[in-house]
This record gives C-alpha cells, structure tokens and sequence, in this order.
C-alpha cells in the first residue's frame, strides 16, 4: 500500500544529517570526559531539534543503530502527528516499522505520535506471535486510557 506523503520519512539533507551527526559526537565526547558542558549541549541539540534526549540516549544509542542513523533520527521531527489515519493506513504503518529497515523507527515513531496506547513497541515487538500487522493495528485501535 502507498503511504500519503505525511506518513512517509521526511527528507534529511546529508549535509543535516552530517551537521546533527558532528554535534551527537561532541556531545559523546562532552560525556565521557564527565565535561559540565555537556547538559547545556544535550540541551541546545533538543531545542534545535524539537527531541527529548538525555545524556543515556547518546551512550546508549550505539546498541541498536549507527551514529549516522541515530542523527537522522535526530534530524526528523520528534512527534509527527498526523490527522486522519486510516485503519489501512495505521496497517501499512505497523508492517513498515515491523521491518529492519533504515525508516523503521520512523515508522515506528509515527505510531507513537499518532495513536493513544502506551507501549506501542510492546504491542508491535513482544509477545505479537504470527499477528498480522491489521490485527496489531486494532490491537493499538482498541486501547482506551483510563480516566481518573
């Protein structure tokens, strides 16, 4: 299924993504030398960026993912709400973040932004079974927050 141009990963120039790429190295750098300067770098990335990283993100990150990939992520918007997804749409959106793939997370991301459930990545990543990606998706429809 085609995806509408809102649901896609937006573009990231290399030239941002290489920007992003140097600032996420200085801030590594900034953190095992234990430099103070490294809580306002974190901080100035964040407000550019619009993300909520902390100082593990950038010590953790190198896990699960490359530099280069960590600063696309980076360099993408950090909650992209988009109105009006569909139910094939929400579908298309889980297969997509279910594959290994350099725009999983984005995919992944989309869905977080976009539907009310907590832990999306549980739902999607621990105990599916062979759950095809429209029954994950009424799975993530299904949820109702609790009203206190």
């Amino acid at each position: 299924m085609e995806l509408r141009a809102e649901l896609l990963p937006p573009a990231v120039t290399v030239r941002q993504r290489e920007e992003v790429e140097r600032e996420v190295e200085r801030i590594e750098e900034l953190l095992r030398t234990r430099n103070p300067a490294a809580t306002a770098a974190i901080e100035a990335l964040n407000d550019r960026t619009g993300h909520d990283c902390g100082p593990y993100d950038f010590l953790a990150y190198a896990g699960s993912r490359s530099r280069a990939d960590f600063a696309l992520e980076l360099a993408r918007p950090a909650r992209p709400r988009v109105d009006g997804i569909t139910r094939e749409e929400l579908a298309e959106l889980v297969r997509r973040a279910l594959e290994s793939g350099p725009d999983s997370e984005w995919y992944l991301l989309v869905l977080d932004a976009n539907v009310a459930h907590p832990r999306v990545g549980d739902v999607l990543f621990h105990g599916r079974g062979d759950a095809a990606p429209e029954r994950l998706a009424a799975q993530l429809l299904a949820y109702r927050p609790i009203v206190l």
